[in-house]
């Protein structure tokens, strides 16, 4: 028995030489009509699911790479201006009126 998406397939399969510990690969040399229908909605849904999570990666990568720039960072330049501005008079303030 072989667990799909489509629900238990039932057939005569044969075991191939073992891939690693854990997967074990083999091939049905007979399934039934049901059964061959039930394979082919897993296989179907599988490739469905992998180009599904494809198009949201290439979404999410356009996302990020077409993304504004974080009004955070415009608000810190503005803020650093502003204080270094201030700074800048309050300076030549100080030499003016101190006579330096």
């Amino acid at each position: 028995m072989f667990l799909s998406d489509g629900g238990p397939v039932l057939g005569k399969a044969e075991m191939s030489s073992p891939l690693s510990r854990t997967q074990q690969a083999f091939r049905f040399v007979a399934l039934d009509q049901s059964n061959q229908r039930k394979l082919q909605l897993g296989i179907q849904s599988h490739l469905n699911q992998n180009s599904t999570e494809e198009r949201w990666i290439a979404k999410y990568r356009s996302a990020l790479i077409h993304r504004p720039p974080p009004r955070r960072e415009a608000l810190k330049i503005v803020l650093g201006s502003v204080a270094f501005g201030i700074l800048v008079v309050v300076s030549a303030a100080y030499f003016f009126i101190s006579g330096y």
